[in-house]
């Protein structure tokens, strides 16, 4: 659904301008060529409702399973957003039997997902029966990276950082005299201070691009359109004084008459060249290890971050109660509301969505009535478990206890 709504607005799929598609028998005369009269793109929300309500009420039988293979599943979906992110993770599949290296994200995902029942092609499958309520594929798969990072990196505006400087001390002070002892030896190590400085400057350049594309948008198609036949003297005329006042602010403002349209894509991003040549944002940070921020631990590899934070996962009636994004703003951090303003913009959806399907992964995985900090994950190397470690505070309450 994002890369559709995507393609809409870059204007590589005629929605606005649907009329013009239409074969020449077919004239639109009257209040019925009102329909094709667009002057708005339907947002993810929207078109969501509406297929959810769409879906009951034709009484649609079972979609076909959504399995590991299909794009609709999590794992693939979260594969292509750290492609487009530039995240370290090119590993092309989710079994973690089958992906000896603990150093992508991706698998970290994965286990996460496992952790969260969200796997299971039962939770992904459309069914009135049994799943009557159409999954956010997308929301899912982006909410899944960014628990994925919290794990990893903390996201508390501290520990993110910490490690950085970490990362820097091993890359420039242990690795060149002590690569033999090291537990990991690798000198390409991922900074999250480095890949923050990178993904922000080609957001802020991503987001003024799409300002002046909704600027520069047409609404108005080739063809005239009018309801009425004796109308037809009135919009000729119309359209040309509008032409006439485009290119005079065209001149005006010194901008190119035509701008070069770029082919349809489903990735926001170009990664891949160094120092934003041949058109990219910026070198590909994909092949990256993570060695800088887990460390091995008799035979479980575990984030350096040894807690992890939430909101509170209680939920809320959602008849009588909204998202409380707008509340919580101000008091989370902000290597986290960066993040998530991040994807969003990436999905082109609202921030407060985002967070509430960042929300219902954290109480799959960490249940509603789990403390707001003091959580670890560990992974252990050869058969892929999860385990849940007990912190040094939920030590210290069981031994007063």
């Amino acid at each position: 659904m994002i890369s559709g709504l995507r393609l809409v607005k870059d204007g590589h799929v005629p929605y606005v301008t649907a009329y013009e598609q239409l074969p020449e028998e077919m004239k639109l005369v009257g209040q019925e060529a009102l329909f094709f009269h667009v002057e708005t793109i339907p947002s993810h929300r929207s078109v969501h409702k509406e297929a959810q309500g769409l879906l009951l009420f034709l009484q649609l039988p079972a979609f076909p399973p959504v399995s590991q293979q299909t794009l609709l599943h999590p794992a693939p979906l979260c594969l292509r957003y750290l492609t487009d992110a530039n995240l370290p993770g090119n590993t092309l599949t989710c079994r973690t039997q089958l992906v000896p290296q603990t150093d992508q994200l991706h698998r970290w995902v994965c286990v996460l997902m496992e952790r969260a029942d969200m796997a299971d092609e039962s939770c992904h499958t459309v069914d009135l029966a049994s799943q009557p309520d159409l999954p956010a594929y997308d929301l899912q798969a982006a909410a899944l990276l960014i628990v994925t990072m919290k794990v990893l990196f903390g996201l508390d505006d501290q520990t993110e950082w910490y490690l950085t400087r970490l990362n820097w001390i091993y890359q420039t002070r242990l690795v060149p005299r002590m690569t033999q002892r090291l537990w990991f030896c690798s000198t390409e190590l991922f900074s999250f201070r480095k890949w923050y400085r990178l993904v922000q400057a080609a957001l802020t350049r991503a987001q003024q691009r799409r300002n002046q594309d909704i600027a520069r948008k047409q609404w108005k198609g080739k063809n005239v359109f009018f309801t009425n036949k004796r109308d037809k003297h009135f919009a000729i005329k119309k359209r040309r004084i509008s032409e006439s006042i485009q290119m005079c602010f065209k001149r005006l403002s010194s901008q190119p008459a035509a701008v070069q349209d770029a082919g349809p894509s489903s990735f926001l991003f170009c990664w891949g060249g160094e120092d934003g040549s041949n058109g990219s944002d910026g070198p590909g940070l994909h092949h990256l290890k993570l060695d800088g921020v887990v460390s091995l631990n008799r035979g479980f590899v575990t984030p350096w971050n040894f807690k992890y934070w939430h909101p509170p996962l209680r939920p809320c009636n959602p008849r009588t109660c909204s998202s409380h994004y707008g509340e919580l703003e101000p008091t989370l951090p902000r290597s986290f509301v960066w993040l998530l303003q991040l994807f969003a913009f990436m999905l082109d959806v609202e921030a407060w969505r985002l967070f509430d399907a960042v929300l219902e992964v954290e109480r799959r995985v960490f249940g509603v009535k789990s403390p707001q900090s003091g959580q670890q994950i560990e992974i252990e190397e050869n058969a892929g478990k999860w385990r849940r470690r007990r912190t040094r505070t939920e030590k210290q309450t069981r031994t007063q206890s």
